[in-house]
């Protein structure tokens, strides 16, 4: 796992369309985002460069500077299930915790049982069931994790 590079931005898009289709980033959303975050996103090699990306995780500080907002975790398909995704929200968690937050938030898409289960796992609780959250017909949960209580080991 590192941080993404610009060199990385064609593999980070087809990844993100892979998993999100219509409602991916894109090119110009994710490079800015590398330019304002760059140092929270990172991402996982599948092995080597023709296996493209694991995965790929975006963590940013709020303007609430107590809390860090997960904004994107993709594992791609073929590998899902391999503990890539732990692998990644651990990681993600660790980096708030660097950065001073006491807490760190992620929404999920209620039927996704799988990230559901993974935030879960890592002591993330519901803090909140969203109708339209990401716009009509984008119902998320809100997932919290103290950071101070719940250090990572």
């Amino acid at each position: 796992m590192r941080a993404a590079t610009e060199c990385d931005l064609p593999r980070l898009v087809a990844l993100d369309c892979a998993a999100y289709g219509s409602e991916a980033y894109g090119y110009p959303v994710l490079r800015q985002l590398l330019d304002v975050h760059g140092g929270g996103l990172l991402v996982l090699e599948g092995g080597d460069e023709s296996d493209g990306l694991a995965g790929y995780v975006l963590i940013a500080n709020a303007a609430r500077s107590w809390e860090s907002w997960l904004l994107s975790l993709v594992v791609g398909k073929r590998f899902q299930g391999c503990g890539h995704g732990r692998r990644l929200l651990s990681e993600a968690v660790r980096l708030a915790e660097r950065s001073g937050v006491s807490e760190i938030r992620g929404s999920v898409e209620p039927g996704n049982r799988a990230a559901v289960g993974l935030f879960r796992s890592l002591d993330f609780v519901v803090e909140a069931d969203v109708a339209d959250y990401s716009g009509p017909g984008g119902h998320r949960l809100v997932l919290c994790r103290s950071i101070s209580r719940y250090p990572m080991r």
